[in-house]
């Protein structure tokens, strides 16, 4: 942590911690004014500046609206609107973050006069010092099917493992509208050089809206909410448009590592995209950096609170109210994720298995309202109510009750005396995307040292290690670790507290969005792990129109055409033949394909156009424009070793499902694109290190590219096959005469494929005195594109920029 401070004993006289004096921070041991101090000291250490503004984005404003109509000095009515500022969760978290910032968000009203919305608007931009508002306006329908039909209906039970879901397309249509509406609102206040921070499960699509109107946009996005496995997560039909969605930042962030793996997955699985070890997506045309990043709480609050007067005489009526007794708390929404059937039945088991512990122990569970007219909530409002009447009328008694339970919100100050006063807290989300009650309770127990009984569901888990983990399916399990909190000695209290205490404080909502912002920022700018185009392809075409002579060279696979199942189905369609027929005959230009497929394959599909010439297996072969003949640029090499690593390759095609093996006449492919995308990649990257490892000696390279792996001779490339025929006899006799040589240092190379031609290694061989000029338009994701002059993600895009290429009316004449 940047903000740290060497531990201490405690005493009266003890100063503040220093934020910088050690990496390892203890406020354990302070009190009252020196612990609040020594929290805000850790507070303000933690901050990140960012240049330009910040502009968040969430479902909801910060904001609480009211409109009131009172009468006027003239005895008129007139509406009055007040705005209420909320407090914690992300305005918290952006106290950690030194900039200027722009808040975008439902306001939580409906208003169809555009009078009253223009008054809003005005008055939210300048209401509250800390930030301005910017309300979206959404229509009630839209609301309702956008938030509570898909967000709330769909995408939360799906993302917290509820299979009870029911997809409708007409929810979905709101839901991408309203993410549309959300999306325009950004592109209306967006200035150049300002960060993007979008929140939530309600906004998934959006980033890939204002990735459309703002290309340059530094944008990030944060999930509060567990994403699924991703077996779970292929039911959902629009799957792939929310993954889509998302990986239009420049950083997708997660509470746990878990839920950042289950994303890798449904990337790779679902989309098919690559990913690193370093949890790293690799799109067409980006790398998107997944983070994990637990989300904290504001502890000053709570420590601050505890000190007033009214919470400390609300601690000591609790205190005589349930003296003698054990005081467990459990504060949740009443929401069929939080468990509390599965606690209600543990507490049940708990008093039949230590029935010494009757009338000594009190559950105060507070279920905070949730959705009240959905029907599965309903019913689970019944469900809690006969399980508390149950357990109430089985163990109580005219002066006991063994569940105190509250149906209803409390304040903060009630809430902060119950947790003083508990002995223990019992969570038991089914499946929770953090949970902060657990955190909230630790900041209230450095006087009673509760023990805190965590559901191994809940995010927090896998941050809390002093905590008792259980699994709140296992009942027997839970009623023992109740035991246990109970039983258990104040010194492992006390240790397992500390423990928890410092988590939390140096783990606070502003660190929070420090960290994520400060990721944000350095992901934005790595500009060596994205693919880069220098220019347009407007500026790439000036270019190329200096010259009177072209060389212009054509990947196949993935560049003119789509990579394709079947390869048979790879032939090239008639539009892409005419366009590179008339490329041919255009006056100074050659061009040439290369290729992966074989020379028989490649004569066959471009029988049609015998002007450009052909490139077999990666250059292997070549057969000059205008000719039948092929000429071997391998002769000198043995085919020896296909021998050798022939009966490797089927073993690794046979234990690889989907999997296929290629072989040509001198090359090897052992293909993988339609395995498993995990297990696919994983054996490929076995076969190439056992290819290396034991097949060193042979002068042969193994490259792992296009979700296949390529066995070829060594110096088989693009770059080696332009280098050979700039110096071939064929060349040399299309470019004799004075003319020719007079012109011949205005050559231009252009290269458009997946893989980089190097100008240095041309101009290298070709004769120093006239030097080659050489274009690079790189196509697909690759890392070895970096360099190019353009990119284009894909066929679709050659096509458009071959058009660009082409005269306004075709040469027939060469």
């Amino acid at each position: 942590m940047e903000s740290a401070s060497k531990k201490k004993e405690a005493s009266a006289q003890q100063a503040p911690p220093s934020p910088s004096s050690s990496s390892t921070v203890n406020l354990w041991g302070l009190r009252g004014s020196e612990l609040i101090a020594g929290a805000h000291a850790l507070q303000d250490a933690a901050t990140v500046e960012v240049g330009g503004g910040l502009i968040v984005i969430s479902n909801r404003l910060p904001i609480t609206c009211k409109k009131t109509i009172e009468m006027s000095d003239k005895g008129k009515k007139q509406t009055v609107w007040t705005f209420t500022r909320s407090s914690g969760g992300l305005v918290a978290a952006l106290s950690g973050i030194k900039t200027s910032f722009t808040w975008i968000g439902w306001p939580g009203i409906f208003i169809k006069k555009e009078d009253e919305k223009r008054e809003i608007e005005q008055r939210l931009l300048t209401e509250f010092t800390e930030f301005a508002c910017i309300p979206v306006w959404l229509d009630a329908t839209t609301m309702d099917e956008y938030y509570d039909g898909f967000s709330n209906g769909i995408l939360w039970p799906l993302f917290h493992y509820m299979e009870n879901f029911r997809y409708e397309e007409n929810l979905y249509k709101s839901y991408k509208h309203a993410n549309q509406v959300f999306a325009d609102t950004v592109a209306k206040v967006y200035k150049e050089g300002k960060y993007i921070w979008v929140h939530d499960y309600h906004l998934m699509l959006m980033p890939a809206m204002i990735r459309q109107r703002i290309p340059n946009a530094r944008m990030g996005f944060f999930l509060h909410i567990p994403f699924p496995s991703s077996e779970l997560f292929k039911l959902l039909p629009v799957r792939a448009e929310i993954l889509e969605g998302m990986l239009n930042c420049d950083l997708v962030g997660f509470h746990t590592f878990d839920y950042g793996r289950h994303f890798l997955q449904s990337c790779t699985r679902i989309l098919g995209a690559e990913t690193s070890s370093k949890s790293v997506v690799f799109m067409e045309d980006r790398a998107v950096p997944v983070g994990v990043f637990p989300v904290g709480i504001d502890p000053i609050n709570f420590l601050e609170g505890l000190e007033t007067k009214e919470i400390q005489e609300r601690i000591k009526e609790l205190e005589t109210r349930y003296e003698g007794k054990k005081v467990i708390i459990g504060v949740d929404r009443l929401d069929y994720i939080k468990g509390i059937p599965q606690k209600l039945q543990a507490l049940d088991l708990f008093f039949q298995k230590y029935p010494e512990w009757r009338e000594k122990v009190v559950l105060i569970q507070v279920a905070v309202p949730s959705r009240e007219a959905v029907d599965e909530y309903q019913k689970l409002k019944r469900e809690v109510d006969e399980l508390v009447t149950e357990i109430n009328s089985k163990y109580g008694t005219l002066d006991y009750l063994p569940i105190r339970y509250l149906y209803h919100s409390v304040s903060f100050n009630e809430l902060s005396a119950l947790y003083a006063v508990s002995d223990a807290a019992l969570i038991t989300s089914l499946r929770d995307g953090m949970n902060l009650v657990c955190l909230e309770y630790i900041s209230c127990q450095q006087n009673r040292h509760g023990v805190l009984i965590l559901s191994e569901f809940a995010g927090a888990a896998q941050s809390l290690s002093g905590s008792i983990r259980v699994n709140p399916w296992k009942t027997k399990d839970v009623a023992n670790a109740i035991h246990k909190a109970l039983t258990m000695d104040e010194e492992r209290k006390a240790r397992a507290n500390e423990m928890l205490f410092n988590y939390v404080m140096t783990h606070t909502a502003s660190d929070w969005g420090r960290r994520f912002i400060q990721s944000l920022k350095t992901s934005s700018e790595m500009k060596e792990e994205r693919v880069q185009s220098s220019h347009t392809s407007n500026e790439v075409i000036a270019k190329y129109a200096q010259f009177k002579k072209h060389l212009l060279v054509f990947a196949y696979d993935g560049t003119l055409v789509p990579f394709e199942h079947i390869p048979s189905l790879s032939k090239p369609p008639s539009k892409v033949l005419d366009q590179l027929r008339i490329l041919a005959h255009i006056p100074g230009n050659t061009v040439i394909i290369v290729s992966g497929r074989d020379r028989n394959t490649m004569e066959e599909w471009f029988s049609q156009v015998p002007e450009i010439g052909l490139g077999a297996e990666h250059g292997s072969f070549f057969r000059p424009p205008n000719s039948r003949d092929w000429e071997s640029l391998i002769d000198h090499l043995s085919n020896d070793w296909k021998d050798a690593i022939r009966p490797v390759l089927k073993h690794y095609t046979d234990r690889t499902p989907g999997a296929s093996c290629e072989e040509k006449e001198v090359t090897f492919t052992w293909h993988y694109r339609y395995a498993d995308t995990s297990n696919g990649a994983t054996q490929a990257c076995d076969l190439q290190i056992h290819l290396e490892s034991n097949f060193g000696r042979w002068p042969i390279e193994v490259l792992h590219i296009n979700k296949a792996i390529e066995i070829r001779p060594n110096d088989v490339s693009a770059t080696s096959m332009i280098k050979r025929f700039l110096n071939s006899e064929y060349y040399a006799a299309e470019n004799t005469g004075e003319t020719a040589a007079a012109e011949r240092d205005k050559l231009c190379v252009m290269y458009v494929g997946d893989s980089l031609v190097v100008p240095a290694e041309i101009n290298r061989l070709w004769a120093v005195e006239h030097p080659v000029e050489v274009i690079t338009c790189g196509v697909g994701r690759k890392k070895t594109i970096q360099r190019a002059d353009l990119y284009m993600t894909g066929p679709e895009q050659v096509h458009a920029f071959l058009e660009k290429l082409l005269p306004s009316k075709p040469t027939t004449t060469k």
